[in-house]
């Protein structure tokens, strides 16, 4: 008993001291924000969203200082120990969610929960961001039948990837995690058995095997959108930035022209003024809803709330794409005890919850860490579903993430289709933009047969000798769900119920092109027909960004806008 009481003293004053230790670096993640009284009446930019883009492309717009930039976030600022290894677990990301309520097409009327972020810099604001980037052919194709070729092919956007990852302000690179026994023993198996490594995040086309990556800093630690927002970025006298504060409409004149942004701070409706443009970056969701209750979007939607039409766009809203993916667990027979809380934190986090996990707060905390522990792949893999094409002609992505339960290694896979995504629309509920709007998706039930043969080849691969030496299976668990034998049958019941949240993310909300019926902004990411206006967020982005995680294609999105944004105002005095 009185070493037990020791274990918990010491865990205690670790805490402390960890909170104590770092309270510099912890502090750096908070961002000097401004109140309405210090807003000017007037910017040269607004940006509205503060998520991954609008943050990007404040810090780069703010850097000429003969123009002021305005960002305005709809949520406030993430909590001090949502970037502390120890007590980031007291951290519930529900509460600081929009937690968007999406209807599926589906015979029984199903439902998803989006947990997109409500603070500054979004889902990107804590770290431990998942890195990789779209397939080039794919990439290429969209911006072909799109006629955007000019400026968006990815030889024209390599460039953009490059500078937005590797920002030497922020001393970030893109690098893989510490690797564990179990990470090395999938990558031995696969190059066993034929398969590519390629481990260079620059090539264009990683077919094969390959580290899963991660936006880190030079010390390692997690990097941040939020590090964009760097001291000096801050104290720059031309950068304002507003948080709580939540956009209502966009405002124009008689000919169409943007001329401000009305918004809610501390429940009071002010509105601010622009002589340049306004830059929504409000998100997939946001973004289009915006537009709409600005009069941007089909007729029929505009009539039906009687508002003010100022652009008829059809496609506003209407090609929400996400993708097709569906998680499997696998049990294994390799030990993984002498690498359990291997590190400090570990030992402080699995002391505590195994001592006091009896008080609910406790509970809940363990249960957040146990969850957390099950979702960073190590390793990622671009593969055929046809067995005799190993390093060829790719038409799934899935990402391995092994995680230690009960002494043995289990790992979690999560598949996604490269070539077929899920559609869908974002449409007005009321014109009262305090009411999210209505969000529908297509279900997942016209495609289980294609996830089914990818999970077919997932358990194939695990069958080839080199993987079955490691005892992979799939988890037991699962069998008492779908009660069968490994079949086409036992995983198309999996597909069925399988959850698959590890990355969300989507796009084409506002699609980019050069056709009025089926896009919202052009090449050079201006709403169409509407003057000083344009959209920078995953919401113009093409499909085959969202099967990897948006957040790479989303950073080259903003620094590519940035650069069209001052390149077009680059004589203006």
């Amino acid at each position: 008993m009185g070493l037990r009481q020791l274990s918990i003293g010491v865990s205690v004053l670790a805490v402390l001291l960890y909170f104590l230790l770092p309270f510099e670096w912890i502090n750096s993640r908070y961002v000097q924000v401004k109140t309405v009284r210090d807003l000017q009446p007037q910017y040269e930019y607004i940006i509205v969203g503060g998520g991954v883009a609008g943050i990007l492309v404040a810090s780069r717009l703010s850097s000429d200082p003969n123009v002021f930039v305005l960002l305005l976030e709809a949520g406030d600022q993430i909590p001090w120990f949502a970037h502390s290894p120890y007590f980031r677990y007291l951290f519930d990301s529900n509460k600081i969610s929009y937690g968007w309520n999406v209807t599926l097409s589906s015979h029984n009327n199903e439902h998803e929960r989006w947990d997109y972020w409500r603070v500054l810099g979004g889902s990107g604001a804590s770290g431990n961001s998942f890195y990789d980037v779209p397939s080039t052919s794919e990439w290429d194709t969209w911006a072909e039948d799109r006629q955007l070729l000019d400026v968006w092919s990815s030889n024209t956007i390599d460039a953009a990837f490059i500078s937005a990852r590797n920002a030497a302000a922020i001393d970030a690179k893109v690098r893989s995690l510490t690797i564990d026994s179990m990470t090395e023993k999938l990558r031995n198996a696969a190059i066993a058995e034929g398969f590519r490594i390629a481990d260079d995040i620059t090539k264009k086309e990683k077919i094969g095997f390959s580290s899963a990556f991660y936006w880190r800093k030079s010390d390692d630690r997690s990097a941040s959108v939020l590090d964009y927002l760097a001291p000096e970025v801050q104290s720059r006298f031309n950068l304002h930035i507003l948080s709580g504060a939540r956009a209502t409409k966009i405002a124009f004149d008689l000919n169409g022209m943007a001329t401000g942004v009305s918004y809610i701070y501390e429940g009071r409706l002010h509105r601010v003024l622009v002589n340049r443009e306004v830059v929504l970056s409000a998100g997939v969701i946001g973004s289009p809803h915006l537009l709409l209750l600005s009069g941007i979007g089909s007729e029929e939607q505009l009539q039906q709330f009687s508002i003010t039409p100022i652009r008829s766009l059809p496609a506003v809203g209407e090609q929400l794409a996400g993708p097709l993916s569906a998680t499997i667990h696998y049990d294994t027979d390799q030990d993984c005890s002498t690498e359990m809380n291997n590190s400090f934190v570990d030992w402080i986090t699995a002391t505590l919850c195994q001592n006091l996990d009896s008080i609910r707060f406790v509970q809940s905390i363990c249960n957040r860490r146990e969850d957390s522990l099950r979702k960073l792949p190590t390793v990622s893999a671009t593969l055929s579903t046809s067995t005799a094409n190993k390093n060829s002609n790719a038409d799934f992505y899935v990402t391995f993430s092994p995680y230690c339960s009960q002494s043995k290694w289990a790992i979690s896979a999560q598949v996604s289709l490269l070539n077929s995504y899920r559609s869908g629309s974002i449409r007005l509920q009321s014109s009262d933009a305090s009411l999210p709007p209505i969000i529908e998706m297509q279900s997942r039930e016209p495609f289980i047969d294609l996830l089914t043969k990818v999970a077919l080849r997932i358990h194939s691969l695990f069958m080839m000798d080199s993987f079955a030496k490691l005892g992979i299976r799939t988890s037991r668990w699962q069998h008492k769900e779908c009660d069968d034998e490994p079949s086409e049958r036992f995983f198309s019941c999996l597909i069925a119920k399988s959850r698959a949240d590890l990355f969300p993310s989507h796009t084409s909300s506002c699609a980019m092109g050069n056709m009025l019926t089926n896009s919202v902004v052009d090449k050079y990411l201006r709403v169409h027909g509407v003057k000083r206006l344009r959209v920078v967020d995953a919401s113009v982005l093409p499909p085959i960004a969202s099967v990897k995680g948006a957040l790479s294609s989303v950073l080259m999105l903003a620094e590519r806008a940035a650069k069209i944004i001052s390149d077009a105002y680059r004589n203006t005095s």
